[in-house]
């Protein structure tokens, strides 16, 4: 059995949850696109179309943006360290990716690859596949 993050399951439970309940939102041709004419949505999902690990990083409450990565100088403080710790690139920047990873699995390189492999590359395109998918992988990581 696979330990993971402090939370771990129940942050994808989240993610899941919403993307059942705002199916529009999810999309896994890219981590995150959100329009910018929208400032500040009452629900992250407004105008917000996110595949699972920005569905992830949004139900970990961090904010919707349209690019790939945060730049960490610009997160809230209340998210800033968090973003630093996940940050593989050694830069300015945390993906979107590296964040839900970090959040699910915490920082062992092995299982983050591992993770995103199962969770991230696959060819699911509607809610229930997701969910599907999400449920095999944590019976097969024990959790």
């Amino acid at each position: 059995m696979r330990k993971l993050a402090p939370g771990g399951k129940t942050l994808l439970k989240k993610a899941l949850a919403a993307i059942k309940a705002h199916p529009e939102s999810f999309g896994m041709g890219a981590w995150m696109d959100h329009d910018p004419a929208i400032k500040r949505p009452r629900k992250p999902y407004c105008g917000t179309t996110a595949c699972l690990a920005g569905h992830i990083v949004l139900a970990a409450g961090f904010p919707a943006i349209d690019v790939g990565a945060y730049e960490i100088a610009a997160l809230p403080a209340s998210r800033r360290a968090l973003a630093k710790k996940a940050n593989t690139g050694g830069d300015d920047y945390a993906t979107i990716s590296d964040l839900a990873t970090y959040l699910v699995v915490g920082n062992d390189p092995d299982e983050q690859v591992e993770m995103e492999s199962a969770l991230f590359y696959g060819n699911e395109r509607t809610h229930a596949g997701i969910a599907r998918t999400v449920d095999r992988w944590l019976k097969r990581v024990g959790a």
